[in-house]
């Protein structure tokens, strides 16, 4: 019987807030406004202020240039350059001329 009474006392709460809410919706923006205010400052702790804090203590490089493949890379580009250049383009005749 107990679990009926305080379902309908949730129930009541949860009934009346829409009303309490439009009645007092200046405070309820000023809370709500509050609260995001809160929210934004603890993604800013967590996800800004302590990463910058905080150096990672193992950190190696394991770049390496590797000099066969930037040239082949870019011969290939330079390849590729030269094939536009040298195309011959089509020239479509323009739908939006008037013909004369």
């Amino acid at each position: 019987m107990k679990s009926r009474s305080s379902f309908r006392a949730v129930g009541s709460v949860v009934s009346k807030a829409p009303r309490f809410l439009a009645e007092h919706a200046f405070f309820f923006y000023l809370f709500l406004i509050l609260a995001f205010c809160i929210f934004a400052t603890f993604l800013f702790y967590f996800y800004v202020w302590i990463p910058q804090r905080e150096q990672p203590k193992n950190i190696r490089s394991n770049t390496q240039f590797y000099q066969n493949v930037f040239e082949r890379v870019q011969q290939i580009r330079q390849d590729r350059a030269k094939n536009f250049q040298d195309a011959d383009t089509f020239h479509p005749r323009n739908l939006f001329r008037y013909p004369m």
